[in-house]
């Protein structure tokens, strides 16, 4: 990318060409459409191009008006989670629990400032990405007061659980 006026050459390039990045209307706006959000099971969850974020129900807004909370389980969600979630910088909860979710999860995810993430009962494939597995702070992801082994304390199982294991909570879960 050109000068890009200090934004992320990585986070900032849509497709082929580097672009500002998404505000958080259009990032949400694209996510409605991506999960096919005119069938979501609830209509009372709809959602009205370029409302504002903190006025849409599932989502809640820090003090400052940043997208804090996604909260949306068991309403039909189809399709990939969006990448560009990652430009929610305050996002500290993402809950896409018991939907339909398919595809990666995607690794951008961990530019938010997650401390839970919920993505159980969905129909997600691959791995969770190794950059997210050692981010600290999500699911008690890194907290050395649980656990004193590396492994169990920087894990992908603390964020999903493996393939062809089940858990309530759909992740292992640290204990102190």
């Amino acid at each position: 990318c050109p000068d890009d006026g200090g934004y992320n050459r990585y986070i900032g390039q849509r497709g082929s060409e580097c672009e500002k990045p998404l505000n958080e209307v259009e990032i949400l706006d694209l996510f409605y459409e991506q999960t096919n959000g005119d069938k979501w099971t609830n209509p009372s969850y709809s959602w009205e191009t370029g409302s504002p974020a903190c006025a849409r129900r599932g989502i809640k807004c820090d003090d400052s008006g940043k997208v804090a909370v996604i909260a949306l389980p068991s309403l039909g969600l189809k399709g990939p989670i969006l990448s560009e979630i990652g430009h929610l910088s305050s996002l500290k909860t993402l809950d896409l629990s018991n939907n339909d979710l398919t595809g990666f999860v995607p690794s951008d995810i961990r530019f938010t400032s997650l401390v839970n993430l919920d993505l159980r009962n969905n129909k997600l494939e691959g791995v969770v990405p190794p950059m997210l597995c050692i981010k600290e702070g999500v699911n008690n992801n890194g907290d050395t007061s649980l656990s004193t082994d590396f492994n169990l304390v920087y894990a992908c199982d603390n964020f999903m659980c493996a393939r062809g294991s089940w858990s309530p909570i759909g992740r292992a879960a640290l204990k102190g």
